[in-house]
């Protein structure tokens, strides 16, 4: 926009050199002529004295050239009249020219900003999807509510291939565990053979604690519903554990547009 505006300026100010330096030549050549009829009276002067008629030509030299010069200063006060209109009208014109192209510059700087914007938009809304998953500050009353519970067994789960998934169980982990839950570690067992999941699923024979333990991970910005995973075929890593939990936490692929969840 700044580039546009100083490119039309320009333009107005080399149009105003230019008329006014056609202006000064048309100036300069009137004065040309009138200097030329002083030269041509005087030369005239010259000659009647010569012929000895001085006092007749002085009179009608004096009287032609009067009207000389007064018909040559009415032409040049016309010619600067009529060269001024021609200025006024011709800068006007480069003027309502400019404005007009910086009008249009003006126009295609905010397409480009708005094209700008919804590219940012864009941009920002494909991160969030692709970004890896954290746990955010969780909602605290509902902490309370599920420290209540404690110390029950809760058993986190991650596939082998997937990092991402594994940080945040790591996360959900270190989580639960100052919640003062035993914790029995599953992480990056599962090979995902029969099929991966996506999302946070939680399982187990205590529903209650499901539900809390869903309604804490959502509070916390990590989807969660109470569904289990594909089930497994093929080898799997998973160690054995003295008991049974009382909830499991799988943590599948994060979920995307068009698969099991919403992100």
């Amino acid at each position: 926009m700044a580039t546009a505006a100083t490119n039309n300026a320009e333009k107005t100010t080399i149009i105003e050199q230019n008329a006014d330096e056609k202006l000064q030549a048309d100036l300069d050549l009137n004065q040309k002529k009138l200097n030329f009829f002083n030269n041509l009276y005087l030369w005239a002067v010259a000659v009647a004295v010569l012929a000895g008629g001085m006092s007749f030509v002085g009179n009608v030299g004096t009287s032609r050239y009067s009207a000389t010069v007064s018909i040559l200063q009415d032409k040049i006060s016309k010619q600067k009249d009529r060269d001024l209109d021609a200025y006024k009208k011709s800068a006007d014109a480069k003027i309502a020219e400019a404005a007009q192209a910086l009008a249009s510059a003006n126009t295609e700087i905010a397409r480009l900003n708005l094209a700008d914007t919804q590219l940012q938009a864009r941009n920002l809304e494909l991160e969030s999807q692709i970004a890896p998953r954290r746990l955010m500050q969780p909602n605290m009353a509902l902490v309370q509510t599920l420290d209540q519970m404690a110390p029950k067994i809760i058993r986190v789960s991650s596939y082998g291939l997937d990092p991402e998934s594994a940080v945040l169980a790591t996360q959900i982990m270190e989580f639960f565990g100052s919640q003062h839950f035993n914790l029995q570690d599953d992480r990056m067992n599962h090979s995902g053979m029969g099929g991966f999941g996506f999302g946070v699923r939680v399982t187990g024979p205590n529903t209650v604690l499901n539900d809390a333990i869903i309604a804490v991970l959502q509070s916390a910005n990590i989807f969660a519903v109470s569904e289990p995973m594909p089930p497994e075929n093929g080898i799997m890593l998973v160690p054995s554990f003295p008991s049974q939990p009382d909830a499991s936490i799988f943590v599948g692929l994060k979920p995307l547009p068009g698969t099991f969840a919403p992100p």
